[in-house]
């Protein structure tokens, strides 16, 4: 069965000339594309979406576990454009919701843009979902706030969907099955954006790729691989590095082939593995996940993420990042990322989280059994396991609050927040700045009372709080916003639309200077009245860049920190 059938079957035959005319048609290269008329609901404003565009052809069957292929034209039909298509297949069968309709025919974009946009030239902001490559799509981001927050101010918004889990990053660590799949869907997302964005009125000149979490984690390797750098102008990313363990580690190498062998195809050679392993069902795959365990208890996470392939990625980060064109970066945390985490063992925390019902509990010799087991093992770090165990213990088992279980439980929060988010970020923008890079750094420390639990032993915000005042997200923007949440909102949109059309986040009311060598982690502190600071973590940095990383050696902390050669913090700096 031809790909092209495949597109026959998403695409809407419109006969009625009077039900073509009250909808927005874009003609482009491809073919025309057919979306719809958004009001929208908080300011009565219309404007032109387009779901379920169609970039790449469907990668089932024999084009399984390969790069996508680019979509073919559809130049006398109609493309239906009025509904979000198929989300891609999450690595784990929990994730699997009732209501969602999931297939591996699933590379599709969204773009959304106010009505008289082909008039113009306008910005764009790409926004790739997070999920830790093992699940999201576009339809839980939605466009309606997006519209609200973006279109309205004249920029073009679009999201993308990318293969996740063993679908988008299985590999033989070979040429066989490379891998790194989700990250190729992106690139090829961005190629066909430059062809079509100037039809629906925007600037392939002026786009701002950005990212949350897995997506910013995807923005990173995209602005370093020599395959995607060109495809976008700046960048913005929001909680997420490939610098981290948690997004870049070589053991998805094994962890693919346990999964095969699970999964009925035991072969060792490469070809005959993958000739095995492209004919499994994708049941077959969720019940071989199952089996091997879908998820892992350290600040890795996660099996099935992206991984030096010497294709994508043809270099070493740091190579990379010195080779890559110099583009401008807003990219930032929140204070406790890995609190939820820790708080909660669902999803992907479901062998890292406390139940609620031990919080009370969780006591020193918990951690201290989590970092010696996790963190500093002897399996991994041989005879400098005991001497990095110390260094962790003694760095983040001291404070007033010793013995109490809140203590020990934000204690293992901010560890594990410095594993999988900080110091992989601080690390990132000390790399580029040292070669010439602009970035402009912040930190989100506003925990909003609207949603704040008060049961909590430890305090916010965490991971994705900020998502609920840029996105339709998890229900949470439904919640109605106190005075602060109105200020927070505003000053966290209007520092991204001032980057997206300007290359700089500073507003009227606030000034954003970028990290500058006399000043490497000056950051701004996003809340309802933001200020700037000068560090951000700056002992937990020196202790991992310097003190443990001379304790363990360059290649051993590479299993902590996994960019490249550049473990030593650069002295220079």
């Amino acid at each position: 069965m031809s790909p092209f059938y495949h597109l026959l079957l998403g695409v809407f035959l419109l006969v009625n000339s009077g039900f073509c005319a009250k909808k927005p048609k874009v003609t482009t290269p491809y073919g025309p594309i057919v979306g719809f008329e958004h009001k929208s609901a908080v300011s009565g404003a219309k404007y032109h979406v387009f779901l379920g565009i169609r970039y790449g052809n469907p990668p089932d069957h024999i084009y399984r576990f390969q790069k996508p292929d680019p979509v073919e034209k559809w130049p006398h039909i109609n493309h239906d454009a009025t509904h979000f298509r198929a989300s891609c297949i999450p690595s784990l069968r929990s994730e699997l919701e009732e209501h969602v309709n999931y297939s591996e025919d699933c590379l599709f974009l969204n773009i959304v843009t106010p009505p008289d946009a082909r008039e113009k030239k306008l910005p764009v902001l790409v926004f790739i979902h997070g999920g830790g490559f093992q699940f999201g799509d576009t339809s839980s981001i939605g466009y309606e706030k997006a519209a609200d927050n973006f279109v309205s101010q004249d920029i073009i918004f679009v999201s993308v969907q990318y293969r996740l889990g063993p679908l988008g990053f299985f590999t033989t660590g070979d040429s066989e099955i490379p891998g790194n799949m989700g990250l190729w869907d992106q690139t090829l997302a961005l190629q066909f954006l430059h062809e079509v964005l100037p039809d629906f009125g925007g600037d392939p000149e002026q786009i701002t790729l950005a990212g949350h979490s897995a997506g910013a984690a995807s923005v990173s390797a995209l602005l370093y691989s020599p395959h995607s750098d060109h495809l976008f102008n700046q960048a913005i990313q929001l909680s997420g590095s490939i610098f981290s363990e948690s997004n870049l580690h070589p053991e998805v190498v094994e962890d693919s082939k346990k999964l095969a062998k699970a999964a009925g195809c035991p072969q060792e050679d490469s070809k005959g593995l993958r000739d095995c392993i492209e004919i499994r069902t994708v049941d077959e795959l969720l019940d071989a996940m199952e089996q091997i365990g879908e998820l892992l208890p350290g600040p890795r996470n996660k099996k099935f993420h992206p991984v030096f392939d010497k294709d994508f990625f043809p270099y070493d980060i740091e190579k990379m990042s010195r080779k890559a064109p110099k583009k401008r970066t807003m990219q930032g945390l929140v204070a406790l990322e890995s609190g939820t985490s820790v708080l909660y063992p669902f999803r992907l925390s479901k062998l890292l989280g406390i139940p609620k019902e031990s919080w009370a509990t969780y006591s020193k010799d918990s951690l201290v059994d989590f970092i010696r087991s996790q963190v500093s093992g002897e399996h991994e770090f041989g005879t400098s396991s005991s001497r990095f165990s110390s260094l962790v213990e003694e760095f983040y088992l001291n404070g007033p609050m010793t013995g109490n279980s809140s203590f020990y439980l934000n204690a293992f929060a901010t560890l594990l927040s410095d594993l999988q988010y900080n110091i992989p970020t601080l690390h990132e923008i000390e790399l580029k700045l040292q070669h010439g890079w602009e970035t402009f750094f912040y930190v989100i420390d506003y925990d909003s009372e609207t949603t704040k639990d008060p049961t909590h032993p430890i305090n916010g915000p965490f991971h994705a709080s900020e998502l609920r005042f840029l996105f339709n997200f998890d229900g949470k923007d439904k919640i109605p916003f106190n005075e602060k949440d109105t200020k927070f909102e505003s000053n966290l949109v209007n520092a991204i639309v001032s980057f997206i059309k300007s290359g700089n986040p500073s507003t009227e009311t606030v000034p954003w200077p970028a990290v500058s060598k006399s000043h490497p982690f000056s950051n701004l502190r996003l809340n309802d009245q933001p200020k700037m600071h000068e560090d951000f973590r700056k002992d937990a940095y020196e202790l991992w860049q310097s003190d443990i990383a001379k304790t363990v050696g360059a290649d051993l902390m590479k299993k902590r920190l996994p960019a490249g050669k550049a473990t030593y913090r650069h002295s220079e700096l």
